[in-house]
């Protein structure tokens, strides 16, 4: 009975003794040190830049004559792949989920880190790393305009999340994206001043140069659009600031474009966005596992 009580009596010593610890971190940084360092602001924006990696053109290509996914007994057999080549739109298809999913994730990934680039010392590649994530914010804006016609918006600083975001219909956010690419282009920088991979200036007045492409329809009525916005003299003017830039060349060799390593071709001739997959690297976003190549020209 009493080394019953005795180790009951040394049990609740240890119980007791145990609620007080003062834990020393040896061999961690909190998240917040990570993100307040400056020599990290690559690591802030690479998690928007995997994000955009994620492809979009089966839900947009199979709807045109550009793209053709034939089954082959079960192989690519999908039926959420084949309605969209009927033209059959239906909200539980998972290829338009995803388009929702990724672009209104990368939209709050972006947000993040311009959170975070903001408190850093503005420096010329901070300032620069902060343009490339309002571009690539700016882009998946305009497909969610493209696909849904509305975009959930919140600046960068709101950070109240118990606070629904604002909702801008086409006109509203065209409006904004305009707004945003032509604040950031006259400071971008061109291809060969940056990583390869990295959104520059060019990069960022094709995307204008889209929009205003698509400004009549984004701002019209459907079915035929003739109340919306024509913008087809500023397409040229913008398209003509690319060409007059020197940076950009027509490939001789179309299918080097698309080749395994495409990169220093693509580089050196049309390839104005390059979406870098590099499975030896551990960097892929595209689910056959293959390089894919945004050519804006």
């Amino acid at each position: 009975m009493k080394i019953s009580v005795l180790i009951a009596a040394l049990s609740s010593v240890v119980l007791m003794g145990c609620t007080d610890l003062n834990e020393v971190i040896l061999n961690e940084q909190s998240g917040k040190d990570l993100a307040s360092d400056p020599a990290n602001a690559l690591m802030l924006i690479s998690p928007a830049y995997s994000n955009v990696r994620e492809i979009y053109f089966k839900a947009f290509g199979l709807s045109t004559d550009e793209v053709c996914l034939p089954a082959r007994g079960t192989d690519w057999k999908s039926e959420d792949s084949q309605l969209i080549v009927e033209h059959d739109f239906r909200p539980v298809n998972t290829n338009f989920r995803y388009i929702w999913r990724n672009a209104t994730k990368g939209i709050s990934t972006c947000n993040t880190a311009m959170l975070y680039l903001s408190a850093l010392p503005q420096t010329d590649e901070i300032k620069q790393y902060y343009r490339e994530m309002v571009f690539l914010r700016a882009y998946q804006m305009f497909i969610l305009v493209d696909a849904f016609g509305q975009v959930p918006m919140r600046e960068y600083n709101e950070t109240d999340y118990s606070q629904f975001p604002v909702i801008l219909n086409r006109k509203q956010a065209c409006e904004r994206i305009e707004k945003d690419l032509l604040e950031i282009i006259p400071e971008m920088k061109q291809k060969g001043e940056v990583v390869y991979g990295h959104a520059t200036k060019a990069a960022a007045q094709a995307l204008l140069a889209k929009l205003y492409l698509n400004y009549q329809v984004f701002t019209g009525t459907s079915p035929l659009f003739a109340d919306g916005t024509a913008r087809w003299s500023d397409v040229v003017s913008v398209c003509d600031q690319i060409i007059n830039s020197k940076k950009y060349v027509l490939a001789d060799d179309w299918w080097s474009l698309f080749a395994w390593d495409n990169a220093a071709y693509g580089n050196a001739t049309e390839t104005i966005f390059p979406l870098v997959n590099d499975k030896k690297a551990g960097v892929s976003g595209d689910s056959w596992g293959r390089p894919i190549c945004a050519s804006w020209a």
